[in-house]
């Protein structure tokens, strides 16, 4: 039977988006119903200045547009997978079917069969797979009698081009499906580092702020906190 050299399953955006943003909305009015003049004082006298409040908004916007930024890469490494997926699954499917008439035609003949590497499984690896597709195809344009006796099989000079050329892109499909995948992670990385050190605040921040207004429950759902 032969490998079928399936590629992995492209990876979706991480799902955690939606929360993040839930969080941040959050996070916003809290801050800046922080502002209220019943609520301010309450918060300037535990050490929570106006001015500390409007970086932490400022801080917010920064998260919003980081988080936007690891969505896209995220979208991009998305695509890049699935168009090199795609492409791949492709070239596989006629590959393999002129490997089977190949194999069909040239069965008396070994020194066709070395030529085209038409003998034994296909390799597991990208490379090697892609290597015996191209030596397949490169065969058959280099031998003029190869390319006659397949294209009375259907294997026209037009199909053999098209799926080298194919092949040899595979290549650059690769490189930048792995260039938007570093591009995701380390736009991950980013947002996960500013949005670790203001949740951090934050935290701090609620927990404060609850004792604060702990006379005045209608002041804390006005920050959106009803405990």
């Amino acid at each position: 039977m032969e490998a079928t050299n399936t590629p992995p399953t492209a990876p979706k955006p991480q799902n955690n988006y939606q929360d993040i943003v839930s969080y941040l909305s959050a996070s916003k009015t809290a801050l800046t119903n922080a502002a209220f003049p019943n609520i301010a004082p309450k918060l300037a006298a535990i050490g929570y200045t106006a001015a500390e409040i409007t970086a932490k908004l400022q801080e917010i916007a920064t998260l919003e547009a980081l988080n936007e930024a690891q969505k896209k890469e995220y979208g991009e490494q998305y695509e890049a997978t699935a168009t090199y997926t795609a492409t791949e699954n492709a070239l596989h499917t006629t590959y393999i079917n002129n490997l089977t008439i190949a194999r069909v035609v040239f069965k008396n003949d070994v020194a066709a069969q070395v030529a085209l590497a038409l003998n034994g499984e296909r390799k597991k690896s990208k490379s090697g797979y892609q290597a015996q597709a191209l030596q397949f195809y490169n065969g058959v344009l280099l031998n003029a009698n190869y390319k006659t006796i397949l294209a009375v099989r259907g294997i026209t000079e037009a199909i053999v081009t098209s799926q080298k050329t194919g092949f040899e892109g595979l290549s650059n499909l690769e490189a930048k499906q792995k260039k938007e995948t570093g591009e995701a992670q380390a736009a991950t990385r980013k947002r996960d580092a500013a949005l670790d050190l203001f949740e951090d605040w934050m935290s701090d921040f609620k927990a404060m702020a609850i004792v604060a207004l702990s006379d005045t429950p209608q002041l804390r759902e006005q920050l959106g906190w009803k405990e």
